[in-house]
């Protein structure tokens, strides 16, 4: 299939299989490739501005953001961090 990126860079992908979230909408609308793939989409030759990682538990996150934060020296923010109203509603 043929592919455009935002940044105007179009490519031939071969499709090698389905990954569902649960969410239609996301699912309708997002594709799944390797970093080398989308850095060349995006024109991003030195890097990506950043990675989003799914946790399966929630309460994970300020932990694996430390972890994350000494083990590469990256900047992290866990999805927690100005969401203390939904934090309320799930603790609720």
């Amino acid at each position: 299939m043929r592919v455009q990126s935002s940044a105007g860079v179009s490519m031939v992908l071969t499709h090698t299989g389905i990954f569902k979230t649960g969410n239609g909408m996301l699912d309708a609308s997002s594709l799944y490739v390797g970093l080398a793939t989308a850095r060349t989409l995006f024109a991003l030759p030195q890097g990506v501005p950043r990675i989003e990682i799914n946790l399966t538990d929630l309460n994970a996150a300020d932990a694996t953001t430390l972890r994350i934060q000494a083990l590469t020296g990256f900047d992290t923010v866990p999805w927690t961090d100005g969401a203390e109203q939904l934090m309320d509603a799930l603790n609720a």
